[in-house]
């Protein structure tokens, strides 16, 4: 934020009254890859993430050093939550494909990042107000939110929008 580190400690104290249970559960998840060396990325599939910097010195008696310990802290908050949308786009990449291919459907998955695919629509559908088109479109929103809100708990369901455009717009 281009701000001194005195201002930044207000914000971070600002920003933790207001989303106290996000601070809680990146401080835990920060306090369990320190101690065990590793972090569930996804809990659906339980794949782990390890910090050889912690083991690596457990294994030969040492204790990790600040800067490993600081390492693994800050990789054991991103790592959930960046693991865990990875696994939501990858499965509802490969829904959507299933469902383009199934219905035999020119069109395809030209790439995506984070959180947003890029689909090549059928010539035919790439005018924007042709209901084939929206109703293609609505098709592959709702199949990737049923894979991604798979992933979710306590509840909550995430939602999704979409544009068509004649080209890729950023």
């Amino acid at each position: 934020m281009n701000m001194p580190m005195d201002y930044a400690n207000i914000v971070e104290k600002a920003v933790r009254k207001l989303i106290p249970k996000t601070f809680e559960y990146l401080d835990g998840s920060s306090k369990f890859g320190v101690e065990n060396g590793y972090v569930i990325t996804c809990e659906r599939t339980q794949s782990r993430r390890w910090f050889k910097e912690i083991t690596d010195a457990r294994q030969i008696g040492y204790t990790p050093d600040q800067k490993a310990v600081g390492i693994v802290e800050r990789a054991s908050k991103n790592s959930p939550i960046q693991g865990t949308q990875a696994y939501m786009v990858k499965e509802a990449s490969v829904d959507m494909l299933d469902y383009i291919e199934r219905n035999n459907i020119d069109a395809g998955i030209i790439m995506w990042v984070h959180d947003e695919w890029v689909i090549r629509l059928p010539k035919q559908a790439r005018i924007k107000d042709n209901p084939g088109c929206t109703e293609l479109s609505e098709t592959l929103k709702d199949i990737a939110l049923t894979a991604c809100n798979k992933y979710l708990k306590n509840g909550l369901k995430m939602d999704a929008d979409y544009s068509i455009n004649d080209t890729w717009v950023k």
